[in-house]
């Protein structure tokens, strides 16, 4: 048997629950004899296998001895099942001339002397492409034990399965550190790389070969610096150029399993490396393999099987390192122009160009009927792709991360229709949710293809959206850049009604600003134009905004008259949700005249308004505006309203205004005189901005729980 690895890390767990099945005082509770681990080329199950071989040896539990032999079943020419048990029987004291003439015959032979031997043996069986290779080899006892190692996952081979992982970051940088340490103690140069071990760990992909690599190509170059490493590996035109240290190679070691596929295998993996995203979905992948499901779906499993590619939650990905080599692999036969059926069902560079074009089109298509459910008009829509509002927000919110880098993706490939259009589809699900660096980053992109393709028309919509998503971040002075290049482009396209919208936005975010008196004239622009449009839905929102910007300016009176035309407006279109708004937006501006009674009127009217709908967003709004109501004249009702508005922001999976309605609710119990109970809220809204990364607003609050006491 090979001696036991000097660097072994990580592998703790594995270790944990292989020991205990190889251990032949443990037959009673063992349901196999035999023990199977697989996982991707490179990632250590050799090591593994003799890792716990060693240890067992050590532990005395094999008396019997350790039976070691590599199928090499991935090689050109794998051991076959004659040249294997030739083997076992001569290390088990058989000669030649004691040896029948047939494979099976000497497979007897061999099982015979195994069940005459009483002490228990250990039989490691190392690299092993297919059960066939496995089957004839096994002890016709359960005394004996049997490890196997393959890349493939054998299934039918009757054997407790384990299936391999990469290492977690920490390991791999301990992988790294007892490398350089084993060939020289005083080597602490990952120990003092700090984020570039970490960066160069990452780019490895956490995998054990290519760490391994790593290493020795800095005990090669003792002069050399991990931060050197880390920048080659980010330079390298792939990292498998990187990933070779003249005797093992990332690279040769995919190939041996890349031999392995069919040809529709190998056809899929290729396709694989066009996906943008970091998983894929079924539907996904039959889009870009131009495939039904079921097709694609056996071929995915035989890909799992083979380590290749990992499902996980219904979803498909690949390791990074599998991906550039998928990538190359493509590369490669678009350079060769073979056609479909030679070698591994090669396909020209214009039938990747269609597969790619079949997942964005796929993409793009499903976000936009998701975005009717979010953006369209309100009620029940015809039965299509999703039937409700939740199943459309699902797939959004699984895909999001493939959706915003198939908008990178369409730039990049001459899909200029789906990068300019694909942000707009996003638009109110990127808000709802409130990823508005998603929303900036696509919608960048947009407005960059349209002005490069001379689309005016989707350059001024994308500016426009890019400058509202913009103020969301307040980035403010980029904003007004935004609004104002949009409404260039929309007075050169003579486009009224698009330009009214764009005086509106950016009248928004001056207001938001805290220049509601530079707003006002904006608003009153825009109004103008959808007046001459006869655009009622624009003329609504703009009634309410125009409200909010005189009860800035405190004229209370002209904000009443116009939150009150507003909802008139909005109950005219139907549109309920739109009319609680600006019931709710009436409400502060009586209030703010001393006209308590009517303004609870308004709030109550407006809640009523909205309460038979799906809208626990404006739902948690208007209970904060009751909540505040209700301080003037029923104290002791408004901590209920904000706990209400919690649970609705709570249903709205909106955390970010949970937070929100919790410090409100914390400042009206101080504010009331009990001040311990504002303690809870805070502290919940501290952990959730936190969370969200938000941290101005956790310190902030961090500062208000300091000032009401330890």
């Amino acid at each position: 048997m090979p001696a036991a690895p000097l660097v072994f890390t990580g592998r703790e767990d594995d270790l944990s629950r292989l020991l205990p099945l190889i251990d032949p005082a443990s037959d009673a509770e063992l349901p196999a004899l035999i023990c199977a681990v697989s996982g991707l080329g490179g990632i250590g199950k050799t090591s593994l296998a003799l890792h716990v071989a060693h240890r067992a040896a050590q532990n005395g539990w094999f008396p019997g001895g350790t039976l070691f032999i590599d199928l090499r079943g991935y090689d050109d020419n794998p051991v076959t099942t004659d040249q294997a048990v030739l083997t076992l029987l001569e290390v088990l004291g058989m000669r030649d001339t004691d040896l029948p003439a047939t494979t099976d015959a000497k497979c007897s032979l061999y099982r015979s002397l195994l069940a005459e031997q009483s002490e228990p043996l250990l039989l490691v069986l190392d690299n092993a492409s297919h059960q066939d290779q496995v089957l004839p080899l096994l002890p016709g006892v359960r005394r004996h034990r049997v490890l196997v190692t393959s890349r493939h996952t054998l299934p039918t081979l009757g054997a407790r399965l384990i299936d391999l992982k990469i290492l977690n970051a920490e390991a791999a940088l301990e992988l790294l550190r007892q490398a350089l340490r084993t060939a020289d103690p005083a080597d602490r140069r990952v120990a003092e790389a700090g984020e570039s071990a970490a960066e160069v760990a990452r780019l490895c992909g956490y995998l054990p070969l290519a760490l391994h690599i790593v290493a020795a190509l800095l005990v090669l170059e003792p002069e050399q610096s991990v931060a050197e490493v880390a920048s080659a590996l980010a330079q390298a035109r792939s990292s498998l150029d990187y990933l070779d240290d003249g005797d093992r190679a990332v690279r040769a070691s995919f190939d041996l399993s890349y031999r392995h596929l069919t040809d529709e295998q190998a056809d899929l993996l290729r396709l694989l490396a066009f996906s943008p995203g970091p998983d894929i979905s079924l539907a996904g992948v039959a889009a870009l393999a131009g495939q039904p499901p079921g097709v694609v779906g056996t071929t995915l499993r035989e890909l799992v099987r083979a380590h290749l590619v990992e499902r996980s939650g219904g979803r498909w990905t690949m390791h990074d390192l599998v991906r550039d080599y998928a990538g190359e692999q493509a590369a490669a036969v678009t350079a060769a122009g073979a056609e479909p059926g030679q070698g591994h069902g090669e396909r020209p560079a214009e039938s990747y160009r269609k597969a790619q074009t079949r997942l964005l089109e796929y993409y793009f298509a499903t976000a936009g009927a998701a975005d009717d459910h979010l953006s369209g008009p309100r009620g029940p829509l015809p039965t299509g792709t999703f039937a409700t509002r939740d199943e459309a927000l699902a797939w959004l919110d699984a895909e999001r991360s493939n959706l915003t880098a198939a908008v990178t993706a369409a730039s990049v490939t001459g899909h200029q229709h789906i990068a300019i259009g694909f942000p707009i589809r996003l638009y109110a699900y990127l808000t709802r949710r409130r990823y508005f660096d998603d929303l900036i980053a696509v919608t960048t992109i947009a407005v960059e293809t349209a002005r490069l393709t001379g689309d005016k028309s989707g350059e001024a919509k994308a500016s426009n959206n890019l400058g509202i998503a913009l103020t969301e971040v307040d980035r403010y002075e980029d904003a007004f850049v935004s609004f104002i290049r949009a409404a260039e482009l929309f007075t050169d396209l003579d486009d009224q009604s698009e330009l009214g919208r764009v005086l509106n936005s950016h009248g928004l975010a001056l207001r938001e600003v805290g220049r509601p008196a530079e707003a006002l004239p904006k608003f009153r622009a825009a109004m103008t134009l959808q007046q001459h449009a006869g655009d009622l839905r624009e003329q609504a929102t703009l009634l309410n905004n125009i409200s909010l910007v005189h009860q800035d300016l405190e004229d209370h009176a002209e904000a009443t008259a116009a939150a009150e035309g507003a909802a008139s407006l909005f109950q005219q279109l139907g549109d309920a949700v739109h009319e609680a708004t600006a019931l709710g937006t009436m409400a502060w501006t009586l209030h703010a005249q001393g006209r308590t009674h009517e303004a609870l009127t308004a709030c109550e009217r407006a809640l009523e308004t909205i309460s038979s709908l799906d809208e626990p967003d404006q739902q948690g709004t208007l209970l904060l505006i009751r909540a505040e109501l209700s301080k003037s004249v029923a104290p002791e009702r408004a901590t209920t309203y904000y706990q209400q508005a919690v649970a609705a922001y709570v249903r709205a999976e909106n955390p970010a205004l949970q937070a929100q309605a919790r410090v409100a609710m914390a400042m009206a119990l101080i504010e009331s005189g009990q001040r311990l109970s504002a303690f809870d809220p805070l502290r919940e809204a501290i952990q959730i901005y936190t969370d969200l990364g938000f941290d101005d607003e956790a310190t902030r609050t961090q500062t208000l729980l300091g000032l009401i006491g330890p």
